[in-house]
């Protein structure tokens, strides 16, 4: 399908402020996201259209399944275990850091751990990570001197992990070993070069392997190959500032899309009227599954 015949729907739900990390819920047939300075957790049902929001304790970044049920929340700089059930969050990890640094994105992988980076609030220090953790929550610093630790997602086969520190405007492919959790060797996947194709924030892949990369103040999500650097299509939506995505629904062919408010001035936010909100694509495309469950050990 040609990029002029794409027409990604606005969702009826309240607008975030910093809409990010959808994440498909194939046990409930959900999607479930978060608005970060909002600190709330919000929940869409696409076949009836019910919408619901969770307030966290903190500025909350991602959220992952479990394997034995429930979700991890990563807030601040800690984890909690989540339960929407009856809205509880229970502190699990607290990493003791500088007062600026705040967790970001993550997403459990192909081995079962958690990998989910961190951030200066700033945005403008290399004085973030990206952390490994292990099912028994012992933490590894995987990658340091991250100025915006961002998307991440693995390779259908999970011999690469591809992950976004934002400030270098690149999607960079790490060899990945799943039995255990280390990371090889480096190389560039893909470039987004200063002024045209924004910033790369938030990714998911698809069956083909190839990656769904939002581009945050540029209006779109586009569609990439990791093995050359290739730009395939592009999604223009009415929001300058796209932030992540990813697939859900039966088939797993809608791609879901957030974005933010946050940061933009009235002139923006005029020419831009649904930032901050969430859309849906229906594709030809499909995601590989909804996100993979972080298999820890420690029981609640």
């Amino acid at each position: 399908m040609r990029e002029n015949e794409w027409n990604p729907v606005v969702l009826s739900v309240r607008p975030a402020a910093l809409g990010e990390g959808p994440c498909w819920d194939e046990r409930t047939g959900t999607l479930l996201w978060v608005d970060i300075t909002g600190a709330t957790v919000r929940r869409l049902d696409p076949s009836s259209g019910r919408s619901a929001s969770y307030p966290a304790p903190e500025w909350i970044s991602a959220i992952v399944p479990c394997a034995n049920g429930g979700w991890i929340a990563a807030a601040n700089q800690s984890l909690y275990r989540w339960e929407p059930e009856n809205a509880k969050f229970e502190e699990i990890l607290r990493l003791e850091l500088p007062g600026s640094i705040r967790f970001n994105d993550g997403k459990a992988g192909p081995d079962g751990r958690l990998w989910v980076g961190t951030m200066d609030r700033s945005g403008e220090r290399p004085i973030g990570s990206l952390y490994r953790i292990d099912r028994d929550l012992t933490v590894y610093e995987a990658v340091r001197d991250v100025t915006c630790s961002n998307g991440l997602d693995w390779s259908p086969d999970g011999r690469e992990m591809y992950y976004v520190d934002s400030a270098i405007r690149e999607v960079r492919a790490y060899a990945f070993d799943a039995a255990s959790g280390e990371l090889g060797e480096r190389r560039t996947a893909i470039r987004l070069e200063e002024g045209t194709n924004g910033v790369p924030d938030g990714m998911t892949l698809d069956t083909e392997g190839m990656l769904w990369v939002a581009q945050w103040g540029t209006a779109r999500v586009a569609r990439w190959n990791p093995a050359d650097g290739s730009l395939l299509a592009e999604v223009r939506l009415p929001a300058l500032q796209p932030s992540s995505c990813a697939f859900g629904g039966e088939r797993l062919q809608t791609l879901y899309m957030t974005s933010a408010s946050d940061g933009l001035r009235e002139p923006e936010l005029e020419a831009y009227p649904h930032s901050g909100a969430l859309f849906a694509l229906d594709l030809s495309a499909a995601g590989l599954s909804g996100r993979r469950p972080f298999a820890f050990d420690i029981a609640y």
